[in-house]
């Protein structure tokens, strides 16, 4: 494998820790609803409201997505959904009342959705035309490892006290900084993108 295509491989295991963030968020979840349940004595109903505001945010990031990443670049859209997952993260897992889990469960589902736009997105314009199609899988291999990781955290944490819900929702904010520093370090902006906006030589 010459230095190109270890630069390329580089380059796309950092874009789809974003799909392992992506997994994580959404999974992290699952074993932490009972304790949930108990610590803001939620109803069913109440539950199926703080899982699902998740699905919220993660429309609107979506819907966005695209006209940011256009507006300032796959790079630094990225670089927001990365500051997004840590913020959110850390606010869920600190959360003392209902209404501030849900605002960050929101936030969260904000990260995912535009996660799940740009980090594809990124990958098809960096891969060559004649594995594109692998390389964009890998980001959704990546969501699928972040949901096992999910259920592994969650399993080891699942009978350390009342307050574990707290990691399993905070863990992820670990590989969110990892993901941030590597998007600050050594990241290119998508050429496609800089030729768009005239920087032909940069591209």
């Amino acid at each position: 494998m010459n230095n190109n295509s270890k630069y390329l491989y580089w380059i796309t295991f950092v874009a789809i820790n974003g799909g392992l963030l992506f997994g994580l968020n959404m999974a992290s979840i699952s074993g932490a609803t009972d304790m949930i349940q108990m610590k803001f004595s939620l109803t069913e109903s109440g539950l199926g409201m703080v899982t699902g505001t998740m699905m919220l945010g993660c429309l609107l990031g979506a819907l966005f997505t695209g006209s940011i990443a256009e507006k300032w670049g796959r790079k630094k859209t990225m670089l927001l959904t990365a500051v997004l997952f840590i913020i959110s993260t850390l606010g869920c897992a600190f959360s003392n009342s209902l209404g501030m889990l849900i605002f960050f469960r929101v936030l969260t589902g904000v990260g995912v959705g535009m996660v799940s736009v740009v980090g594809p997105m990124y990958i098809s314009e960096i891969a060559p035309a004649r594995n594109r199609g692998t390389f964009v899988s890998f980001n959704q291999f990546a969501i699928t490892i972040g949901i096992l990781l999910a259920y592994c955290f969650d399993f080891l944490l699942v009978n350390q006290g009342d307050q574990s819900w707290r990691y399993m929702l905070g863990i992820p904010v670990v590989f969110g900084i990892i993901y941030l520093v590597c998007l600050l370090l050594a990241f290119p902006e998508s050429p496609r993108w800089l030729f768009n906006q005239g920087k032909k030589a940069e591209a």
